[in-house]
């Protein structure tokens, strides 16, 4: 596959993930993300290990006193 044609593909799984997940915006990591030379609109750079903080953070639930609970 080219680099035209994954372009493309990335652009067009972002905007399925902001509309199946109703978001803001998307970001994107991981090595091949250099490849990208306009990122898609609502669409920003992170880093890798953000994700696991952020998985982290969608299954939980905050309870009463800051502990924190899974769903």
């Amino acid at each position: 596959m080219g680099k035209k044609k994954w372009r493309g593909y990335v652009a067009r799984i972002v905007e399925e993930l902001k509309t199946a997940l109703n978001a803001d915006y998307v970001v994107l990591g991981g090595g091949n993300v250099k490849k990208i030379k306009t990122l898609p609109p609502k669409t920003r750079l992170g880093a890798n290990g953000n994700a696991f903080i952020g998985g982290y953070r969608l299954w939980s639930v905050k309870l009463r006193y800051g502990k924190q609970r899974f769903h």
